[in-house]
């Protein structure tokens, strides 16, 4: 966004880059413009600028360091190259658990990774992280990520001292496990569902065949030969169908009370 020279002892960058159309950011800011602009720079020490393009989780970047001269305008011109930008995330101790954003972390909380981690970035600039481990009080992480280098962040975890809060932790902690636990049960519950009710399908057909036969026994002109051979035939067929019936019945009945039981531990 091109801006008009309000005073002379304000700075001014000028940015085009090859291709046009980039993101402009400067360290441990968010995204200014995009490219070509001109913006004001407040920082009157060496600054450093950073133009990106982030596409189809593929990322082109370049970065230029300047120092800004008061009152004056300075110009670069970048060409993007292909980048890989990351975030390592180190604790000590290690195997802290890491949550993204701000949102308050809850049983159902899903972490993106536990410390040390390291992290792809397609959305360069300003993030927040949340980093939690039972026994150490929680840390709330704002971390400016560059779109062309790696950050490297280690946090040294300070342990709880008040009791009541280690309790709290400690509940949160139990909670987090039992709605592991009936998550869990629940995904498992599917297959025996599944199973269990593909056997009863099953035993149904062989049912129903069952019954054509017996329908044909029971006609006045069913005598015969294959008499003896159908029966034995619509006998079979019965006990197929019942063991089938059997074991769809337990398998159905176990996966609904493993969906129960997970129900219940996730609420």
């Amino acid at each position: 966004v091109p801006v008009q020279h309000a005073a002379n002892n304000k700075s001014y960058l000028h940015v085009e880059t090859n291709p046009e159309g980039a993101n402009i950011m400067t360290r441990g800011n968010d995204d200014i413009c995009k490219s070509p602009c001109t913006f004001i720079i407040d920082d009157s020490s060496k600054t450093e600028v950073y133009a990106y393009w982030s596409v189809d989780r593929q990322m082109w970047g370049a970065k230029a360091a300047i120092k800004p001269i008061p009152g004056d305008t300075a110009k670069i011109s970048l060409k993007l190259k292909r980048v890989k930008p990351e975030l390592l995330i180190h604790t000590i101790p290690e195997g802290a658990s890491i949550f993204g954003g701000t949102t308050p972390v809850t049983k159902k909380t899903k972490p993106i990774g536990s410390t040390p981690n390291k992290y792809s970035i397609y959305e360069p600039g300003l993030s927040t992280f949340q980093i939690r481990k039972v026994g150490y009080r929680d840390t709330v992480l704002t971390v400016f990520t560059p779109p062309t280098e790696l950050t490297n962040v280690e946090i040294n975890l300070t342990p709880i001292s008040d009791k009541q809060e280690l309790v709290a932790q400690q509940e949160w902690q139990h909670e987090r496990k039992k709605d592991f636990i009936g998550r869990t049960l629940m995904g498992s519950s599917v297959a025996p569902i599944l199973l269990g009710t593909l056997f009863i399908y099953l035993a149904n057909i062989d049912y129903e065949d069952a019954d054509k036969i017996k329908q044909e026994l029971d006609r006045p002109a069913a005598g015969g030969e294959n008499f003896q051979a159908r029966a034995a035939e619509n006998k079979d067929l019965v006990d197929k169908g019942d063991k089938k019936m059997t074991v769809g019945g337990a398998l159905l009945g176990t996966g609904i009370v493993l969906l129960g039981v997970g129900f219940v531990l996730t609420f």
